[in-house]
């Protein structure tokens, strides 16, 4: 699609909503502050319902391209942030990290919004810090997930981390 944002301007996007989203949260008058978060409220709802029925239409007609959605990473964004993506979060973060092409690193479990794995490197060979690229393939999937434990790291990496979240 030709009008389509591409990555980096979908996420100049987000920060700027989430910008108005801080300024209007810092408003002092009470009944203007109540209005915004109203129609804000009222605006998610109305964009959620038609997404839901649009994955819907798309669900009954074609697996494939609802599959296609929930990998683009705009189209993505939004089913995650209405709570329609087709697949889990855990399927989700097991896709990043079969993505991250790490030998030894698995998904241990996801709970509470945290991602628990395990990394065994292979047998004679250095452990390097893998955090950052492991967080960045989660937080592309899943940004939904607000922490990432990763066991088997060299002690100066090892730890819960926090993710930004949309």
């Amino acid at each position: 699609m030709a009008n389509s944002p591409d990555s980096a301007e979908f996420q100049e996007r987000m920060h700027r909503l989430e910008g108005l989203i801080r300024e209007a949260e810092r408003l002092t008058d009470p009944a203007a502050k109540s209005l915004v978060q109203r129609i804000t409220q009222a605006l998610f709802e109305l964009h959620r319902d038609g997404l839901e029925r649009l994955m819907e239409r798309i669900a009954e007609r074609d697996e494939g391209l609802l599959a296609d959605c929930g990998e683009d990473e705009c189209i993505g964004g939004l089913l995650v942030l209405h709570d329609l993506h087709p697949l889990t979060v855990e399927e989700r973060v097991q896709q990043a990290v079969e993505g991250c092409d790490i030998p030894g690193l698995e998904l241990l479990d996801v709970f509470h919004g945290a991602a628990r794995l395990r990394y065994e490197p292979e047998e004679g060979t250095s452990a390097p810090d893998w955090r950052p690229v492991i967080e960045r393939a989660i937080g592309s999937r899943a940004p939904e997930i607000t922490g990432v434990e990763i066991e088997g790291l060299p002690e100066s990496t090892a730890g819960r981390v926090a993710l930004t979240v949309l």
